[in-house]
C-alpha cells in the first residue's frame, strides 16, 4: 500500500517530478546556477534542506570560552529545527491558497476551463486565470521545435507570478526535458515537488483519434497529478491511483479513475489543502 511515500513528509524539496517515468533533481547548485547567469531577471534563490552546523574550538578552551560556544550551538541547532527542515504549509492562514492558470498562446479556452474546473473541484483553492501570454523563448529548443519542462518552470516562478501560492501553465506545444542519456524526451506535464509551479501539455493527449471527451479526461487527470506534485506528493506506487507514475504509456492515465488512494489522500487532507468531506 505505498509505505514508502506514506513515510515522506509533505516537504518543499529542490526536485522536479515528470508526468512520464522521468524524474529530474532541481539541485541546489543547478538552481543557484540558473540565478547567477540569469542577470536581472527574477529568478528565485534554491530551498535546500538545511544541515546542523557545528562548533569547533581552534584553541584550547577557556570556561568563558566554553560557554559561548555552547551557546552558539545552542544557537545554531534553534536555528536549524525553525529554519533547516523542509517546509510545510502554513498551518493557519487568512485565507484559502491562491492557484494561478497561465494559458500560453494558443491553448484553447475549453482545455482552460476543464484545467480550472478539476483544481477548484479537488482542491480546496481559490483559483484565478491570468491573460493569455506567450511562451517564453528562452525555454524553446530550436532542434525539436518544443519547450524545455524545465525552463518553464523556472518562468513560471518567477516575476509577479511568485504572488501565488501556485502557478499552474497549460499550452498546447509540446513540451521536453532531459530523460537519462536523451537529451529531449517529450512529456505531458512537470512539477517541482513541494513547489510554486507545474506545467501541462495537451499536444501528446490527442494520439490516435482521441474524441475531445477523451482529451478532456486525460488533461483532468494530468493537471491533478501534477497540483498534487506541488503539494508535496511524490510518485505512488498504488496502482489506480492519481498519482501514479504513467511509466511513459498514456494508457496508464487512461486506467487511472482520477482520484486519490488513501495515502495520497490523508496526507494532502492533513495538509489541508482538499476540500473537508469524503
Amino acid at each position: 500500500m505505498g509505505s514508502a511515500l506514506s513515510a515522506k513528509p509533505l516537504a518543499s524539496r529542490a526536485m522536479t517530478r515528470i508526468y512520464d517515468d522521468v524524474s529530474i533533481r532541481w539541485a541546489a547548485e543547478s538552481r543557484a546556477a540558473t540565478a547567477a547567469n540569469a542577470g536581472s531577471r527574477n529568478v528565485p534563490a534554491p530551498r535546500i534542506r538545511g544541515r546542523r552546523g557545528s562548533v569547533c574550538c581552534l584553541e584550547p578552551p577557556t570556561l568563558a570560552r566554553t560557554a559561548w560556544c555552547c551557546a552558539m550551538a545552542i544557537a545554531l541547532l534553534a536555528c536549524a529545527a525553525c529554519t533547516g527542515g523542509p517546509s510545510r504549509l502554513p498551518e493557519t492562514r487568512s485565507g484559502p491558497l491562491r492557484i494561478a492558470i497561465v494559458p500560453f498562446r494558443g491553448i484553447d479556452e475549453t482545455s482552460v476551463a476543464t484545467v480550472r474546473r478539476e483544481i477548484a473541484a479537488r482542491y480546496a483553492v481559490d483559483v484565478e486565470v491570468l491573460p493569455e501570454r506567450a511562451l517564453p523563448s528562452t525555454a524553446y529548443y530550436e532542434p525539436r521545435k518544443r519547450y524545455r519542462g524545465t525552463k518553464l518552470l523556472e518562468y513560471l516562478d518567477s516575476g509577479e507570478l511568485t504572488q501565488f501560492d501556485k502557478v499552474v501553465g497549460i499550452t498546447s506545444s509540446d513540451i521536453s526535458v532531459t530523460k537519462g542519456e536523451i537529451y529531449d524526451w517529450g512529456i505531458f506535464g512537470l512539477g517541482s515537488i513541494g513547489g510554486r509551479p507545474c506545467v501541462v501539455s495537451v499536444f501528446r493527449l490527442k494520439g490516435k483519434g482521441a474524441s475531445a471527451s477523451l482529451i478532456a479526461d486525460r488533461l483532468a487527470k494530468i493537471t491533478v497529478h501534477e497540483v498534487g506534485h506541488t503539494f508535496g506528493l511524490d510518485h505512488c506506487p498504488t496502482t489506480g491511483c492519481v498519482m501514479q507514475d504513467c511509466a511513459g504509456s498514456i494508457k496508464t492515465v487512461d486506467g487511472e479513475d482520477g482520484t486519490f488512494c488513501s495515502i495520497c489522500d490523508a496526507r494532502l487532507r492533513d495538509a489541508g489543502v482538499l476540500h473537508a468531506g469524503p
